[in-house]
């Protein structure tokens, strides 16, 4: 009885000093980079407004306007750090 006992607080003390986020932040320059390494051989490469509608189809539900512009303006590793890392909203923050 003792055993299953121990062996949830040891699982419990483990879990709870674990940390929750241990992804490294998205460098700067990794998009361009990730987009040249995964074009074909002799394609041009993504003008910057490309690789921006490009990262707001495979992160969002449909890009906006303001979504283009916040893009543009933060680069496109922090949109997509914000993207990843987003802060849940509930209907009392407001």
């Amino acid at each position: 009885m003792a055993r299953p006992a121990l062996l949830c607080a040891l699982l419990l003390a483990c879990s709870h000093a674990a940390r929750k986020d241990v992804t490294p932040a998205l460098a700067a320059e990794a998009p361009e980079a990730a987009a040249q390494e995964a074009g074909a051989p002799g394609a041009p490469p993504l003008s910057a407004p490309e690789m921006i509608e490009h990262v707001l189809a495979r992160t969002t539900f449909g890009a906006r306007p303001e979504d283009r512009q916040h893009a543009q303006s933060v680069g496109i590793a922090a949109f997509v750090e914000e993207q990843l890392h987003r802060r849940k909203r509930c209907a009392m923050d407001r």
